[in-house]
């Protein structure tokens, strides 16, 4: 198993995914889990989209798609203890535990967060079907809504669900959101001032470390 991790910031997120990418590594060694960074684009497309090509790049039987500002807190536990190298690997998206926020289309057919994926090879087909959907997908969140969609045909019936504690979203609208206290690790995703989330970033650094 391998974690798969895509290291491309922007000029102003430099500094942002420095920290982040530290307090990873850290957990990373801690546990004893590989690593694969991409920090080239090939394919012209916005980077959340490159975690479906992770099997062009690392030779292995499991893969675990792993957000850059997905960060673990300090008391983290392995999160191999929570994988089934057998199934598609997902964590509930936790607008659905807060009722902060609504899937803005195909309610039916968007239930997991993708800044966290585990895929056996076998499911490598998946993938590239669902990245085929980079260049005309008009939906927001890149690869999640056509994920989402494509893993819905089946029911889910493909995923595992594993610990929502292991990707817990901060939503401002929610502050604090009842998962942040409990949570394993914090997705610093959608926050939408720059500001705010280099603030918040600073801070889990600083404790993690501390």
């Amino acid at each position: 198993m391998k974690v798969f991790l895509i290291k491309i910031p922007s000029e102003s997120d430099c500094q942002t995914y420095n920290q982040c990418y530290e307090v990873l590594m850290d957990y990373f060694k801690q546990h004893d889990i590989e690593v694969f960074i991409l920090d080239k684009n090939e394919f012209g497309v916005n980077p959340s989209w490159l975690k479906l090509k992770c099997f062009n790049y690392v030779d292995d039987d499991f893969i675990l798609c792993w957000d850059m500002d997905l960060l673990p807190k300090k008391n983290c536990p392995s999160i191999v203890n929570d994988l089934n190298f057998y199934k598609i690997n997902m964590v509930v998206d936790t607008i659905f535990h807060t009722n902060a926020l609504a899937p803005l289309f195909g309610a039916n057919q968007f239930r997991f967060n993708c800044g966290l994926m585990g895929f056996p090879r076998k499911y490598r087909g998946l993938l590239d079907k669902v990245f085929l959907e980079a260049e005309t997908s008009k939906l927001p969140s890149y690869e999640q809504y056509p994920m989402n969609s494509e893993l819905a045909k089946n029911e889910f019936k493909d995923v595992h669900e594993f610990n929502k504690k292991c990707n817990c979203i901060f939503h401002l609208p929610t502050i604090p959101n009842s998962f942040l206290t409990s949570a394993y690790t914090v997705h610093y995703t959608g926050i939408g001032s720059d500001s705010a989330r280099k603030s918040l970033v600073n801070s889990h650094h600083r404790l993690y470390f501390s």
